[in-house]
């Protein structure tokens, strides 16, 4: 029989934290569980007013320190108010939902000898989901309610998994251990911040166990009440506790390298999946680049209303994300029919191509599997013949030759063999365009220019790409003007115009500033100003320091859309590019823009900057149209497309699941092994120098063969 439960719940800072915290324990709790609620001192005359008035009404007992005693303290009160009872410790910014206790005491009582039991929780680091050991939001969106519906759903009682150290933001822990082991060290520790990981320690030299239960989930808010503390308390506590237990680092080390709880994290997701009635499968490729960032967007843009599962192929091995971080690799030979026997049990409501470059043929086939419609983005000319650019050997483009050229030309730039060059593939292609829903294209020009080879039906659709970064116009008054400054951004391949880039620096290096910020598939010219790769996040603060005259876009091939022409745009930057592709209509309003058809002519790009500079656009801050918005497909058409799933009765087989797991865990663990011996290697002085004479691009391919 279940022993009666003390959930003691903490509180200094944070009513509103505080609230919700404690009105989703009370409306959880089983009846065998009391709330004591102890205010330790708050600074917040409106938390403690808050307390006082609802204590009866929500049916919490409450207690007030005269002085603030801190965590430590306070919580060894509590665990000694009723000295028969277990006790559950609840940060004041912590809630919980459904049978939460229950599911923790089934756990706690599976063995005699367990002393302690942390659920999952978004930030709980060993016990966190679902990224291991980080500080997460809700995945897919969804609410506490429905995460741990889906722990509860995927995972029995008996998967727990044995930890280092309890969480201290939930954390059951059984009377008789507590006896045993005898309250938190107040002494050491002080108000608080590693006192958890003592006690765990200290109940394992006793032979108890300290438990992970993977059934259940908490929403964990995170530092409300030492939030402008939490750096230095949380340095000198792991210092402290190094002192008492010198193993505790190797141990927790130890864990995460195992990762034990792994399969337990992917049971949830695929779980998160399952039980969300709208579902869609994104087929995209390994290479990164616009096609994975468009599908980041579109995920988080469709969350949580509509979750997506992600598809990948790098040589034989197909790679599905249930999340950024729950993901399972299955090999195309040998593990195809577990593969797709899991995409029936997720029941997805649509399939969304993006791309097949490196796709087993197969997958073509997949709607009829899945008995389910598909769409397909058009994100390149990949489709045609292989050649997503359309370029040759240098680069340049050849898209608008005759129709009969372009497909049977070739390129040493072409991604890979392409498997439909023939008649029978090519009707396969055309076969697949046909079937789909919809064909989504990113610009017009890309429509018009697809259409030259595959004759489009009504269900062809021009819906530029989703964009959720916002980019301040930047005040450039008072700019210095004098001198030429040419941005360049992005990452600038053969394609994206490398070489006049190198042309163009070293012929007008030394009378204007070249700037360079992204990177570049070739070595750059001694005149470039170099600053390296950006985030998204930061992209406009490193423009501004740039103060650039004009943003030049080198690109010499018809590109369908170009992620870097935005942000100029919206910060209303002097723009030239080339008139071809997607430039022309997305530039075709904006008033700072010169769109030159002579654009690989550097003299030509030289006399369009010295104009921009001339016209002192810079420092003019009337506002430019930009006719590239979001067409709104993405909130109507597309979701009218995603169809509320009907419930299936498939079991997941969770030991063949698990068996692909392992075997692609130690797959992934020898690459591992190769790259951490570079790693010795390159720490050692001479490894250094010598890995140091290899170009950048040439070390980064090396690892992408690896990881992918």
């Amino acid at each position: 029989m279940i022993k009666k439960i003390d959930i003691i719940i903490p509180v200094y800072r944070g009513l509103q934290e505080t609230r919700e915290c404690i009105e989703s324990a009370c409306a959880t709790k089983p009846e065998y569980a009391d709330l004591i609620v102890i205010n330790d001192c708050s600074p917040e005359p409106e938390l403690t007013e808050w307390l006082e008035d609802n204590s009866a009404r929500l049916g919490f007992s409450l207690h007030v320190n005269d002085c603030n005693l801190g965590f430590v303290a306070t919580v060894n009160y509590g665990m000694s108010l009723h000295p028969e009872n277990d006790v559950l410790l609840l940060n004041s910014d912590v809630e919980v939902a459904n049978d939460w206790l229950e599911r923790i005491c089934d756990v706690a009582y599976t063995e005699k000898n367990i002393g302690s039991v942390t659920p999952f929780s978004n930030n709980a680091t060993i016990c966190s989901f679902p990224v291991f050991c980080e500080n997460n939001g809700l995945a897919m969106g969804k609410s506490l309610q429905e995460i741990d519906k889906a722990c509860s759903d995927a995972n029995k009682v008996s998967d727990y998994v044995e930890i280092p150290t309890g969480v201290g933001f939930c954390m059951f822990i059984k009377r008789s251990c507590l006896n045993a082991v005898g309250l938190f060290d107040v002494e050491t520790f002080g108000k608080g911040y590693g006192e958890e990981n003592d006690w765990s320690q200290r109940a394992s030299l006793l032979g108890w166990k300290n438990i992970h239960a993977t059934n259940v989930f908490a929403y964990h808010k995170g530092g409300v009440s030492f939030a402008n503390e939490q750096d230095s308390r949380q340095k000198t506590a792991l210092e402290l506790l190094l002192k008492k237990h010198p193993n505790y680092t190797a141990d927790v080390m130890q864990f995460v390298s195992v990762d034990p709880a792994k399969r337990y994290r992917i049971n949830v997701a695929i779980q998160l999946v399952k039980n969300s009635p709208k579902s869609i499968l994104q087929v995209e490729h390994s290479l990164g680049g616009g096609v994975n960032r468009h599908v980041s967007d579109l995920v988080n843009k469709l969350q949580p209303d509509v979750v997506s599962v992600r598809l990948r192929q790098k040589n034989n091995v197909v790679t599905l994300l249930l999340t950024d971080s729950c993901s399972i690799k299955f090999d195309i030979g040998s593990d195809f029919s577990d593969l797709l026997y899991l995409l029936k049990y997720l029941n997805f409501s649509l399939i969304h191509f993006h791309h097949i470059h490196g796709l087993d043929e197969k997958f073509l086939n997949l709607s009829c599997s899945l008995c389910i419609n598909y769409i397909i983005s058009i994100h390149d000319y990949y489709l045609v013949n292989g050649n997503p650019a359309l370029s040759d050997r240098d680069g340049k483009f050849f898209g608008d030759k005759d129709v009969s050229e372009v497909l049977e030309r070739s390129s040493v730039n072409q991604l890979a063999g392409f498997k439909y060059n023939d008649k029978n593939g090519s009707e396969r292609i055309k076969e697949f365009l046909s079937g789909a829903g919809a064909l989504v294209f990113p610009s017009n020009d890309t429509k018009k220019r697809f259409g030259r080879f595959y004759q489009l039906s009504d269900t062809a659709i021009v819906a530029p790409h989703i964009e959720p970064y916002h980019y301040p116009p930047l005040s450039k008054e008072g700019i210095d003007i004098c001198k030429v400054r040419i941005l360049v951004i992005g990452a600038i391949s053969l394609e994206k115009g490398a070489q006049i880039l190198n042309d163009f620096a070293n012929r007008y290096g030394d009378i204007c500033e070249v700037h360079l910020l992204g990177s570049s598939c070739l070595p750059l010219a001694m005149t470039i100003i170099d600053h390296g790769p950006y985030g998204e996040s930061e992209l406009a603060a490193k423009v501004f320091d740039i103060n650039p005259t004009a943003v030049w876009y080198t690109s010499q091939c018809a590109e369908t859309y170009c992620y870097t022409l935005t942000p100029s745009m919206a910060m209303e930057i002097p723009i030239i590019a080339p008139r071809l592709g997607a430039f022309t209509e997305r530039l075709n309003l904006y008033e700072k823009a010169i769109v030159i058809d002579d654009y690989s002519n550097i003299e030509t790009v030289y006399q369009a900057a010295i104009e921009a500079t001339e016209k002192n656009w810079v420092n003019d801050l009337t506002s430019s149209t930009t006719p590239m918005k979001e067409s709104g497909f993405y909130e109507n058409g597309y979701i009218a497309m995603v169809k509320s799933t009907v419930p299936n009765d498939l079991v997941l087989n969770d030991k063949a699941l698990y068996s692909i797991m392992d075997k692609m865990n130690n797959y992934c663990d020898k690459k591992e092994k190769v790259y951490s011996l570079v790693l010795r290697f390159y720490r050692t002085g001479v490894g250094g120098k010598m890995l140091g004479l290899i170009p950048t691009r040439y070390l980064r391919a090396c690892k992408r063969k690896l990881f992918g």
